[in-house]
């Protein structure tokens, strides 16, 4: 569904992203780890847009992702993102925010907007929170709406930046939960992460990066198992503490 070509990003003082090559496929859940600095969050950015390529291209289908307004609302119609900070409207209730964008952006009417966000919500465990305002939510409801947000758009691909990482942990678990649900679905997830135990049990492949470059691409299960660099291993040690 999406192909990384010759990717490359400068912001000015030297490369994050090195020559990137990668290809995500439909149904699948990618899990992409490695140290701070490494570059996953900036690759996770680049596959819509929000962070323009310096060199290379992005394809999302049989489109290449370009400058252009047209092109760039199209895809990320498909292309649906969580971020680690939430990014709600706090005047909105959980009901108001998820139904924003498919008004604003698809052209529904204002009652099929909300009853698709609504049913999106009750996939995400809220139904009894339709109503609420984000003040009055858990950090875990937040991020949760976030995904219905995402799921109200009825993307063919969901990206997350590290959605657990601004989470108290008690909060962590049902989110992670509410992820390996979709990915039980076989939704096409690209996920930023450090929670090796969520990757182990429902990532399809994982992507190790360091220093800008890919430096294992390979299934979960051998990955785990058997990482095939030192600079893998230490950092699976590492986190296993």
């Amino acid at each position: 569904m999406i192909t990384v070509e010759n990717l490359l990003k400068d912001f000015g003082q030297g490369p994050i992203l090195k020559d990137v090559n990668l290809t995500f496929k439909e149904g699948e859940v990618t899990v992409i780890m490695g140290p701070s600095g490494s570059g996953k969050s900036t690759l996770l950015r680049c596959l819509n847009f929000l962070e323009i390529p310096t060199e290379g291209q992005v394809m999302f289908e049989d489109i290449t992702l370009i400058e252009t307004p047209a092109i760039l609302q199209a895809v990320r119609q498909e292309v649906a993102m969580v971020f680690q900070s939430f990014y709600l409207f706090n005047h909105m209730t959980a009901l108001e925010n998820c139904s924003l964008a498919p008004r604003k952006v698809l052209g529904l009417s204002k009652e099929v907007a909300s009853q698709r966000a609504e049913d999106a919500l009750v996939e995400v465990g809220l139904k009894d929170f339709l109503h609420r305002l984000p003040k009055t939510l858990s950090g875990g409801q937040k991020q949760r709406v976030a995904i219905a947000r995402a799921l109200a758009m009825k993307p063919k691909v969901i990206l997350f930046d590290e959605p657990t990482s601004a989470l108290d942990p008690e909060n962590v678990q049902e989110v992670l939960q509410t992820i390996a649900a979709l990915a039980a679905k076989k939704m096409t997830l690209i996920v930023v992460t450090h929670e090796m135990g969520f990757a182990k049990k429902v990532a399809d492949r994982v992507i190790f990066m360091d220093e800008g470059n890919v430096v294992e691409d390979a299934k979960a299960h051998s990955f785990f198992i058997a990482p095939k660099t030192e600079r893998a291993r230490n950092f699976i040690k590492n986190l296993s503490y």
